[in-house]
This record gives C-alpha cells, sequence and structure tokens, in this order.
C-alpha cells in the first residue's frame, strides 16, 4: 500500500516540508497577530491544513505544468509525473482532489466560525465550483497551448511573417 502511494506523496512533495513549513510561519504569525494573542485551536488547525492542502496541490499542479521540460533539467528528471510513476490524468485528479479538499476544509470552518454558507449553501458551493472548473480549465488549456503557440508562430514565419522582434 505505501509503494503505490510513495509516488503520490513524493508529487505533493511530502517528503519536503520545507516548503510548507516556509508557507506555515507566516500564516501562523499572521493568526496570532491577528488574534492579539492565542488564536481557537480550530483556526490554527484549519489553517495548517488549508496549507498543507493548497502547498500540496500547488506542487502537484506545477508538475503538471511543467511536465515536458522537468525531464530535461538534472533537479526534476526522477520526479513522478516526470519518470511515469504517476500518469498526468492522476495528478489531475489528485489536483482536484487536494483542492475540493481544502475548499470543503473552509466551507466547514467557515460554518463553524461564523455560520458560513449555511444560510447561502447552494449558492456558495456553485460559485466554488465554477471558479475551480475555470481555474482547472485554464491551467489545462494553457499547457495545452505551450506547444502550439510555438508551431503556429512557426507557420506564421513560414508564410512570410515578420518576427515580433
Amino acid at each position: 500500500m505505501l509503494a503505490t502511494a510513495l509516488p503520490y506523496l513524493r508529487l505533493m512533495r511530502l517528503d519536503r516540508p520545507i516548503g510548507t513549513l516556509l508557507l506555515l510561519w507566516p500564516t501562523l504569525a499572521a493568526l496570532w497577530l491577528a488574534a492579539r494573542g492565542m488564536p481557537s485551536i480550530t483556526l490554527v488547525i484549519v489553517f495548517s491544513l488549508g496549507t498543507l492542502l493548497m502547498r500540496s496541490a500547488g506542487c502537484v499542479i506545477n508538475d503538471f505544468a511543467d511536465r515536458d521540460w522537468d525531464r530535461h533539467v538534472k533537479r526534476t528528471a526522477a520526479r513522478p509525473l516526470t519518470t511515469g510513476a504517476v500518469t498526468q490524468r492522476a495528478a489531475i485528479v489528485l489536483f482536484a482532489a487536494l483542492s475540493l479538499l481544502s475548499l470543503l476544509l473552509l466551507f466547514v470552518a467557515l460554518d463553524k466560525l461564523i455560520g458560513w454558507p449555511s444560510g447561502r449553501g447552494q449558492a456558495t458551493i456553485t460559485l466554488a465550483h465554477i471558479t475551480f472548473a475555470m481555474a482547472y480549465v485554464t491551467v489545462v488549456v494553457r499547457s495545452r497551448l505551450a506547444h502550439m503557440d510555438h508551431s503556429l508562430e512557426e507557420a506564421a514565419l513560414d508564410l512570410g511573417a515578420r518576427p515580433l522582434k
């Protein structure tokens, strides 16, 4: 079981916690400053889990976006997505799951702290899903168009267009 999960944990960079800690320290400092002392344990847990989930989601989508470049760079050539230990589809599903978990965490925390979004539940969840879907489509389309832009530029030059430089 752990052998199956290990490439996914590496894709999320859970084997390298320093990035999460670098994000967590200013987050917790801001919580302490905003609370003018010790914040509630609920806030500390929510912000700590949110930091871990979103940092992990960021690592996954970054590796997905850079998958074609990473295999040419010595430092990143052994990453799970580049080596094929994790498929592109699995990486996108993992990114979506991590993002949805953090969104769910946000909803649960806000409901417990201020009673939101219970009164506005359906509209809030719909808006969150639309926002997430737009972000997902933007990342996927942009990664796909990266190669197309280059070929379109070459085609335009072949047709006699002048370079923009």
